[in-house]
């Protein structure tokens, strides 16, 4: 029940430091870590002697194991020391070694690399700011940033755009605000350049026709009632087979799930970015329900066809099913007949821009029945309506639908890392979701799923 002796700490502290001291290390690495430690433990016990045989240790060793293009061998002396406000350290001292980390950022600008010259960048630039010297720190940051606008003119485009992201990010972080539109503009440019050099991989596979003509007269038979019904269940993503084929896919080829990947819009803008497995497991489960949702796009728009024909299906058959549920708004009446008219007539682009809309509206009386809120306070004052993935987030809709469909709803309307629907249309950003029939033919089905909300019967 006592607590430990502080002369344990001194010992391994010292320890650590002879260690350093004669060279008694494997590594490189392993001796910057150990000094890391030995600098932890001086400052805990408040002991400035041995915190300067630190110091002292530092420096010897950064002067002997740094080398310029190895960014993990240098910079720890100016991050235990200079950038440290627990450690007591001179004028001379802190001039000594940015003098140091200066000459060393001059050197890498002439002739080295991105990352070194990058580590070097922020730690000047985060000591000339905390001294309030802002015009070096720009003077800094800007000579970053053009070696990285040097270097991706002559790299090819999706190499360039990562080093463009990474004087974005940096300048970012220095609040360089005009230096980011610059770049802004940069990454835009690039866009067409990125979106032709990127290979495309196509997936073959044959379905029999007689076993889809089966497979869709067994969902058609029967009155309509039974046949939306069948076509909502059998349509909607099982994300337990979403889940498994993913973590059939991280087994068999873990390499391919180590990185992050980033999701591109058709200019080659980068609208999201799915992390790896360790980190992002919902990111890459959502870009996997995109996928199978694709996959199962051609069956869906067979077995809607073949409904049409059986039923002899008009735009006034489908509403009135729909306004059996209590759902939809009287006021959307005419739009909705409208939207499916034009989806009937083989018009998607108008389906696709009349239903989208519709959607939102129905979300939002689905929360308000609910007893859920649908309003949020702007800045400015007054509210504005909740978006579509706060709504698909909400407790009411979660309740109401449960986690599988609110995802698939989201996968669908809202989240950038899948389809993305209603942003790509009601906000101009995607031609082919515009045109698009397998959007035209999820936008129904979505309809139907809401019209299975009806009111109990007693």
């Amino acid at each position: 029940g006592k607590k430990p002796s502080h002369t344990f700490a001194l010992s391994s502290l010292d320890a650590l430091l002879s260690l350093i001291e004669n060279q008694l290390y494997m590594h490189s690495i392993d001796a910057i870590q150990k000094l890391r430690r030995a600098f932890a433990l001086g400052i805990s016990l408040s002991n400035q002697q041995l915190v300067e045989r630190a110091k002292n240790a530092a420096l010897n060793l950064e002067d002997k194991i740094s080398d310029d293009n190895m960014p993990g061998l240098w910079g720890f002396c100016f991050d235990l020391i200079v950038d440290n406000k627990r450690v007591r350290k001179t004028s001379e001292e802190d001039r000594q070694i940015v003098a140091d980390l200066e000459d060393r950022y001059s050197r890498l600008l002439s002739n080295g690399g991105l990352w070194p010259c990058e580590c070097a960048a922020k730690r000047l630039g985060k000591y000339y700011r905390a001294k309030g010297m802002n015009d070096e720190m720009e003077k800094v940051i800007t000579a970053f940033g053009e070696l990285c606008l040097a270097t991706a003119k002559d790299s090819p485009p999706m190499a360039a755009q990562q080093i463009l992201r990474q004087a974005y990010s940096v300048y970012k972080q220095f609040n360089m605000n005009e230096s980011l539109s610059k770049i802004l503009t940069e990454i835009k440019e690039l866009g067409p350049d990125l979106i032709d050099s990127m290979l495309t991989h196509e997936f073959r596979a044959e379905l029999p026709k007689e076993e889809l003509l089966k497979f869709a007269q067994e969902i058609v038979s029967g009155d309509c009632t039974q046949v939306f019904s069948r076509i909502v269940i059998h349509y909607l993503p099982s994300i337990r087979e979403s889940k498994q084929r993913l973590d059939e896919g991280i087994q068999q080829c873990p390499l391919a799930f180590l990185f992050p990947r980033n999701v591109c819009d058709r200019e080659g803008r980068v609208v999201s970015t799915v992390g790896p497995a360790e980190t992002d497991y919902d990111g890459l489960l959502i870009s996997q329900v995109s996928q199978d949702m694709a996959i199962y796009s051609v069956s869906l728009d067979f077995v809607l066809k073949r409904a049409i024909e059986e039923h002899s299906l008009g735009p006034q058959v489908i509403v009135e099913y729909l306004y059996a549920s209590t759902v939809f708004p009287s006021s959307q009446r005419e739009l909705l007949a409208s939207g499916i008219a034009k989806y009937l007539e083989g018009d998607y682009l108008s389906a696709n821009h009349i239903l989208t809309p519709r959607i939102e509206v129905v979300l939002r009386k689905i929360v308000e029945q609910s007893g859920g809120r649908v309003l949020k306070e702007a800045r400015a004052g007054g509210f504005y309506l909740r978006n579509v993935d706060e709504l698909l987030c909400s407790e009411e809709m979660l309740n109401i639908f449960g986690s599988d469909i609110c995802l698939y709803l989201r996968v669908l309307l809202s989240d950038p890392r899948g389809w993305n629907v209603r942003n790509d249309i009601c906000h101009g950003l995607g031609v082919d979701a515009c045109f698009s029939k397998t959007i035209s033919d999820r936008l129904v089905h979505v309809l139907l799923l809401f019209a299975q909300l009806r009111p109990k019967t007693v």
